[in-house]
């Protein structure tokens, strides 16, 4: 379930967005004072959804390359990792999936 929610949390996140600034945008343009900021929540709906797109994108980019064995995988799963370089003991890689950790020597 946690690799569910890495890999499609922030895209569903600015996809829901993109919806609120969208139905915000109706709102404002109803009124006299604030019409002028409804185009620009619009704009900021479509980059809300670029970005949602561009989140997706990296994330099949990282699952294919871990199918492929291309990258630091995990050790006890093969699933991609992150890398994290201020860890408490130093740099260390953490599982997408399982989240188990690797130091980095």
């Amino acid at each position: 379930m946690r690799f569910v929610f890495r890999l499609l949390g922030f895209p569903i996140f600015f996809l829901v967005l993109a919806f609120l600034l969208s139905s915000g945008a109706d709102r404002f343009a109803e009124s006299v004072m604030l019409s002028g900021i409804s185009p620009m929540l619009n704009y900021a709906g479509l980059a809300s959804v670029a970005i949602s797109l561009l989140c997706l994108a990296y994330n099949a980019w990282r699952m294919s390359q871990a199918w492929r064995g291309v990258g630091e995988l995990c050790y006890s799963c093969g699933m991609p990792t992150s890398y994290h370089p201020n860890g408490k003991y130093g740099p260390y890689f953490k599982c997408w999936n399982c989240g188990t950790n690797r130091a980095d020597r």
